[in-house]
């Protein structure tokens, strides 16, 4: 199993580590805004991803948009099913949904439809204006949702929001979990 605080270290560490091997690379990402997409989870090529590398780090085994989401993590036994060709894990332990625009309400719903330990949820807040408000929306939805259907107790979710210092410049990373819905910046 993936704690927070395990994904948070090794998120942590893969971001450094990015910024001093492929440091012109994950800058040009940011730089075009879109591209950051396919650095953090290009399906196409995904094994050189971040969410792959960060995978590798968190000795989890990844599959890209599985069932209409962007990243899962498991270990434990894959199923192959008759005609498909595709592995279908018996439990996922990592669910990760990135969110480039501010409609992160949907991504949101996407992780509490599906089972996990951990949901993991990356976005950005570009201009520092709606974040505190977005937040509490989002645990206002999780909140309503557990109602109707309650997660397992040791379900947790986890948002990783990055907010760049001026435009064009890499994101530094605040976090926040379901433990105390407290945001902080994420430490190296």
């Amino acid at each position: 199993m993936v704690s927070v605080q395990d994904f948070l270290n090794a998120f942590s560490r893969q971001w450094n580590a990015d910024q001093k091997r492929r440091g012109r690379a994950l800058r040009d990402a940011y730089q075009k805004g879109k591209m950051s997409t396919a650095y953090m989870l290009d399906k196409k090529n995904f094994s050189e991803t971040f969410f792959a590398r960060l995978a590798i780090r968190l000795d989890q085994q990844a599959l890209p948009e599985r069932q209409r989401l962007d990243v899962v993590y498991y270990t434990t036994k894959a199923h192959n099913i008759e005609h498909t060709p595709r592995i279908r894990p018996a439990r996922l332990n990592v669910i990760i949904e990135h969110e480039t625009g501010e409609k992160v309400e949907e991504e949101m719903w996407k992780l509490l439809m599906w089972r996990a330990p951990l949901k993991v949820l990356v976005f950005y807040d570009r201009q520092a204006l709606w974040l505190d408000a977005k937040l509490r929306q989002l645990d206002a939805l999780r909140q309503e949702v557990n109602r109707e259907w309650p997660e397992a107790d040791d379900t947790s979710y986890l948002f990783l929001i990055g907010r760049p210092p001026q435009r064009g410049a890499l994101p530094v990373w605040w976090c926040c979990d379901s433990s105390n819905n407290e945001l902080r910046p994420l430490r190296p």
